[in-house]
């Protein structure tokens, strides 16, 4: 438990440094800004989601491709990573990065279709070229920027420190009530528990 401890401790550090870091993010076209509290956060930008519109909004799989290119890693760590991803996303955009829900599953957030193509690899690592040939290219500015903030901050631990640091918040552990410690489940986080638990980071630090 005290190793554990040091995880959250040392994961948690880095989400401040994080968050201060986003605080002074500069304003980009298109944006509309609205004041929340103590801070101001990207309301939207000029993507638009609206596929009838003509825009592409990305996928787990495009994002998780985004991840692999930094290195090789479990299963476990990818979806955490791109749990995070979505979380920040909704907290200062107010919107979601990519087309995909998260379950409260026992070892952490999970998106099913992820896990799903990956199944077969277990514990082993994911190669960086699995979803290279399906996958699109991310080209939004401002995502490429999250992205980059997400894996300066989380990119460091495990899948098993990140499993222990989700533990810790509200949204999966408000997904995980009344359930056992070891209970299956395939309860959805919902988005509106991860922009106002993120969100009230931002103010809280």
């Amino acid at each position: 438990m005290k190793v554990k401890f040091e995880i959250v401790r040392k994961a948690s550090k880095m989400v401040k440094i994080f968050i201060k870091k986003k605080k002074n993010i500069k304003i980009h076209k298109i944006c509309a800004w609205t004041n929340l509290g103590k801070m101001w956060y990207i309301l939207g930008d000029s993507r638009d989601t609206d596929v009838k519109g003509g825009s592409v909004m990305y996928s787990v799989f495009d994002v998780a491709n985004w991840f692999l290119q930094k290195e090789e890693m479990t299963n476990k760590k990818l979806q955490k990573l791109c749990y995070y991803a979505q979380a920040w996303s909704y907290a200062f955009n107010n919107k979601k990065m990519f087309d995909g829900d998260f379950e409260a599953w026992v070892h952490g957030p999970v998106n099913r279709s992820l896990w799903n193509a990956l199944r077969n690899y277990g514990y082993d690592k994911v190669e960086s070229n699995h979803f290279s040939k399906s996958a699109h290219n991310i080209e939004d500015d401002s995502i490429l920027e999250l992205l980059e903030d997400v894996w300066a901050t989380y990119g460091e631990f495990s899948g098993g420190q990140l499993e222990a640091l989700t533990h810790r918040e509200k949204p999966w552990c408000k997904a995980r009530i009344g359930l056992d410690e070891y209970e299956p489940s395939q309860t959805l986080i919902a988005p509106d528990d991860m922009r106002s638990y993120y969100r009230s980071l931002l103010v809280e630090n």
